[in-house]
């Protein structure tokens, strides 16, 4: 055979390597981001462990009770506020960016923010409201921490959405890191700040140790989110599809509503 036939035969199979390298490249990048993702949430059960057991320690059965019971309120009406646009953010922002969508890959972003986020802000609202109104049904001790865990709701719910951003573009450590990992960790840190400069650890100062972790932990996300969509996004025109949105979000959102319930009961 003369060498420029066998340079031909040899053709195909330099490009079916390169396909097969290129293909085992991106399964290697897929299994590499659901090894991060499990081990951040093995962490993550370590870690609200640890913390359960410490705050349960520190603050004694009653005032942890209170604080817990919060924190579900939290867990919940944060997660209801998200309107399942978390998790149809993992559906379409592939989508668009595949196929080179731009203006509604903006919409979704920007649109996938700001609504969940003015919804669990008018939901702290409207909660404040009618505790002020009707806080005298529950016993004392209950309303002023309540209160103050309804102000961790628009930060949850964003960082929420920017949970769903951040799996959808496969950056798994900046998705999970801060909800599962920062923020548990400096509740505890703040709670043992706390006890070292002899404040008393009641469930009003654990509400407000949430309150500031939340708040850190979703302004740091929202920033290095922010600035890995720029580099990617370039500014221009939106456009938005909100009934297709929301014709896919809403029943992700039921089975979301059912999964919290079941799960915080």
């Amino acid at each position: 055979m003369a060498a420029d036939d066998i340079s031909l035969a040899r053709t195909p199979l330099k490009w079916l390597r390169g396909k097969l390298a290129g293909n085992g490249s991106e399964r290697r990048r897929t299994g590499q981001a659901a090894l991060n993702a499990f081990a951040i949430r093995v962490a993550s059960a370590g870690i609200a462990y640890l913390t359960q057991v410490l705050l349960a320690r520190w603050m004694g059965s009653f005032d942890y009770g209170i604080f817990v019971w919060v924190w579900v309120w939290v867990l919940i009406l944060g997660g209801l506020s998200a309107l399942g646009l978390n998790i149809s953010m993992m559906r379409f922002v592939p989508e668009y960016t595949e196929r080179g969508n731009l203006p509604l890959l903006r919409g979704l972003i920007r649109e996938g923010r700001i609504l969940p986020v003015a919804v669990s802000t008018a939901l702290a609202g409207l909660s404040l409201l009618l505790l002020w109104r009707f806080g005298g049904a529950l016993e004392p001790h209950y309303v002023l921490p309540l209160m103050l865990g309804l102000l961790c709701l628009p930060p949850y719910t964003l960082s929420d959405m920017h949970d769903g951003i951040g799996r959808s573009k496969s950056w798994i450590n900046l998705a999970l890191l801060p909800p599962y990992v920062v923020r548990p960790l400096l509740i505890l840190v703040f709670m043992a700040m706390a006890r070292a400069a002899g404040w008393p650890l009641t469930a009003t100062t654990a509400v407000g140790a949430a309150i500031a972790s939340t708040w850190v932990t979703s302004v740091i996300q929202a920033i290095f989110i922010q600035h890995r969509l720029s580099r990617e996004i370039p500014a221009g025109p939106t456009t938005h599809d909100p009934r297709l949105w929301f014709n896919t979000a809403l029943p992700i959102w039921f089975i979301s509503a059912c999964e919290l319930v079941l799960q915080n009961v």
